[in-house]
């Protein structure tokens, strides 16, 4: 059974918005840009797929912001 075409569009509109976000958020780690979970809710109460994709990446920045603190402390102490 084929899906609607609209139904398919829209995921593939998903897998690119989350695919943006991901980049997105790698530049921002890349260039020390902190942001906060709190912005990643804007679409968590439309879709439960979309809001268990803001959970991940709101982990992964935090887990990010984490690991760049303590390579920062390590390269205190170090010099």
């Amino acid at each position: 059974m084929d899906r609607d075409p609209r139904a398919k569009e829209l995921a593939n509109l998903k897998e690119a918005l989350a695919n943006f976000e991901h980049q997105l958020d790698a530049f921002e780690a890349r260039v020390g840009y902190s942001s906060t979970a709190a912005q990643v809710d804007c679409l968590a109460l439309t879709d439960t797929q979309i809001a268990f994709a803001n959970e991940v990446v709101a982990a992964m920045k935090n887990r990010m912001t984490e690991s760049y603190s303590v390579m920062g402390m390590r390269r205190g102490h170090l010099s």
